[in-house]
């Protein structure tokens, strides 16, 4: 079976529309972190409004020689999610 690795950078959003870099495997809280010091001393009361906003993961690759016969096999994915091929 044919296999693309989809680990690396990637780029994210919440609702605030702002695009970011990120690194999968991870967390929105990892990444957030990487770029701000919101989880420094009491500033994790600025960390409160990750939970309650949907966050966005976008890569683009090549997919149609791992499609020829191949299967998608997504792990470690969080509870609730979408997941969207092409639109």
């Amino acid at each position: 079976m044919n296999r693309m690795d989809l680990c690396g950078i990637w780029k994210f959003h919440g609702e605030d529309g702002v695009w970011r870099e990120g690194t999968v495997p991870g967390c929105v809280h990892t990444d957030l972190f990487s770029i701000d010091e919101m989880f420094w001393e009491k500033n994790s009361e600025k960390c409160q409004f990750i939970e309650n906003q949907n966050w966005e993961y976008v890569k683009e690759f090549q997919i149609d020689e791992l499609l020829e016969g191949g299967e998608l096999v997504f792990e470690g994915l969080d509870t609730y999610c979408d997941i969207y091929l092409n639109d």
